[in-house]
């Protein structure tokens, strides 16, 4: 008998460290993703580096995505759940696993999108004037009925559409000295082994304004930004006008922390997760 409760508890722990990660399903809301990463890790009490993630998701959303704890038992995450609710997350145990998510390695992702104020537009040849004979388009409105809709969405299912990349991707488009950093102005700078130059054009950020002359971002945000260019880039004086909001500008704040700590660019960069570097 006692040498078959060893074996037993051999097998078991076999078993733990086979099934090393706990797989969940992560909920959230309106939270920014390297924000729901911090808050992962605070709640959860582990490393963001041993949080599994295959890919971003949408902060302006309600998205539900498959995330691999590693080393993380079942009872922490249930721990977790009522602080994660707090903060317009949750997350939910699946199973144990021997493996862990990486980036990229998923099969796609499925929407549900509510679309309001339809209209199905009429497209028409108008005659100009007689001393302008070239002819222009009408567009008229008219109420759009299902049968449209469904063969619109028809269409889509035959053929598919173009997927195209947003702003918050690649940037607006015109000259650098009116739209300011754009995200790949940061990934060649990191290319080129450029590394203050990347921690500047970070911390410079967007234009501070759009297209029809209003602000881009809030007055707390170009504090920081002004600060960190007035002061030369000073990571201790942008540190102190910060947000008192731990969740806003993660990326910038993880950044100049790291910059204070280490006093080097490259360190201060690899403060970042691995995934948040290679967005860019």
């Amino acid at each position: 008998k006692v040498g078959s409760m060893v074996d037993c508890k051999n097998k078991i722990s076999e078993h733990r460290e086979e099934l090393s990660s706990t797989l969940c399903v992560v909920m959230k809301k309106q939270t920014e993703h390297l924000n729901a990463i911090n808050q992962l890790s605070a709640a959860i009490k582990c490393r963001p580096s041993d949080i599994g993630l295959a890919g971003i998701k949408d902060m302006q959303a309600i998205t539900y995505q498959y995330c691999t704890l590693r080393h993380v038992a079942p009872n922490r995450v249930l721990n977790a759940s009522n602080q994660l609710r707090r903060n317009n997350m949750d997350i939910k145990v699946v199973r144990g696993v021997d493996w862990v998510l990486n980036r990229g390695e998923l099969e796609g992702n499925r929407f549900e999108i509510l679309v309001q104020d339809l209209h199905q537009l009429e497209l028409r040849d108008k005659q100009m004037k007689e001393s302008e004979p070239n002819l222009s388009i009408e567009i008229r409105r008219r109420p759009c009925h299902k049968s449209f809709l469904e063969e619109c969405v028809s269409r889509v299912q035959r053929g598919g559409f173009v997927n195209f990349y947003g702003e918050q991707r690649v940037g607006n488009a015109g000259d650098s000295a009116d739209i300011g950093v754009r995200s790949f102005d940061i990934g060649r700078a990191m290319l080129q082994k450029k590394w203050t130059e990347a921690v500047n054009l970070i911390m410079i950020g967007r234009s501070l304004t759009g297209k029809g002359g209003e602000f881009v971002e809030g007055p707390e945000r170009r504090l920081v930004r002004s600060t960190w260019k007035e002061s030369g880039g000073d990571p201790i004086k942008a540190l102190k006008v910060f947000p008192r909001d731990a969740n806003s500008m993660p990326r910038e704040r993880a950044v100049l922390q790291g910059l204070k700590r280490y006093k080097d660019p490259l360190a201060a960069l690899q403060c970042l997760q691995f995934s948040v570097r290679t967005f860019w």
